[in-house]
């Protein structure tokens, strides 16, 4: 029996139309990558060092952050960089232990695009005007953080590590990014509290803007002294098996720096 051109025409498209809906949901069941895990909700902090911060169980659909405190005294921080031979974040966690974060900007050959101090080395020749970034400095395994707008004079090479990054994100407790770009990312920082405790945060949601990555951070309630955000988007990744508290947060890209922290033995 011959079908009519237009009842025709609504079996085709109803068979598309069952077929899409058929690959939608495949692709939805298989979920994310195996060796991914989905940071911890907004306010949820895991304390990888004795601490007295308690986790607060928010919904999975606010899950937007993973944010690792580190209590003061109890780690030992550094930068490690090769523009030579860069790496997944996941393989330089392979590579050293501890807990790894991507580290800052770098340029298309993989040396660093702003100041990078190693073992009181420099290396490359660049920086970021200090207008508009601060850094991570390092001494003898402490973790500070300089706004170098406010302290331009810092005797940088004083110190045994120093990353220079931008921009800073909460200085003083407060959100410093006045405007959202609306461009969206995922993104990564270190924080320090008014008594000296560090906090890793990653956001692997890709959906916030620097401002909006800011106001998270602010919504934590947990007394920020400075956050300085890092390189984000595909180089962001966290890796930690600190006190079986497991984080994996891989890279998309290779990078050339990251900043590890290990266990004062």
């Amino acid at each position: 029996m011959r079908i009519r051109t237009s009842t025709k025409n609504i079996l085709i498209a109803s068979f598309v139309i069952g077929f899409i809906f058929l690959v939608y949901v495949a692709w939805v069941s298989m979920g994310r990558p195996a060796d991914v895990s989905r940071g911890v909700s907004v306010n949820n902090t895991h304390a990888i060092a004795p601490s007295t911060t308690s986790a607060l169980n928010a919904p999975p659909e606010e899950e937007r952050l993973a944010i690792m405190k580190l209590g003061k005294g109890t780690f030992n921080a550094s930068v490690e960089s090769s523009a030579a031979a860069p790496k997944l974040v996941s393989e330089w966690a392979d590579s050293g232990g501890g807990l790894v974060i991507n580290g800052a900007y770098f340029n298309e050959d993989y040396t660093p695009s702003g100041l990078l101090i190693i073992d009181k080395k420099r290396i490359g020749t660049r920086k970021f005007d200090y207008d508009k970034s601060a850094a991570l400095v390092i001494k003898d395994g402490d973790v500070s953080i300089v706004n170098l707008k406010k302290e331009p004079r810092t005797r940088l090479e004083s110190f045994d590590y120093v990353l220079q990054s931008f921009p800073l994100l909460i200085d003083e407790g407060n959100n410093t990014i006045g405007v959202d770009s609306q461009k969206k990312a995922r993104r990564s920082a270190i924080g320090i509290d008014a008594v000296g405790n560090v906090y890793v945060i990653v956001s692997d949601s890709g959906d916030l803007s620097l401002y909006e990555f800011a106001e998270e951070i602010v919504k934590t309630g947990i007394s920020f002294a400075k956050v300085l955000n890092l390189d984000g988007g595909p180089s962001t990744g966290v890796y930690s098996n600190w006190n079986k508290e497991r984080v994996a947060i891989d890279s998309y890209t290779k990078v050339s720096s990251v900043v590890r922290f290990r266990k004062k033995s």
